[in-house]
């Protein structure tokens, strides 16, 4: 089985501000590769970090009569 992990490629934007790019799953070779890629054609200062979902929450409001 393939170990692939969540990651998010991020950047650092004039304001001092960070914007995520793009989100992906995949190997990490493959997750630099394409991260490496985008910043190639895409000039500034970016970072890879990889990303771990701890648990999620699904929760539903109870309905009132007047719902």
């Amino acid at each position: 089985k393939k170990m692939t992990h969540n990651y998010e490629l991020r950047r650092l934007d004039n304001d001092g501000n960070t914007t995520t790019v793009f989100k992906l799953t995949a190997e990490p070779k493959c997750a630099k590769e394409k991260a490496k890629n985008y910043a190639n054609q895409n000039p500034g200062l970016y970072w890879l970090e990889r990303t771990e979902t701890v648990v999620i929450y699904f929760t539903e409001k109870e309905l009132d009569e007047d719902d």
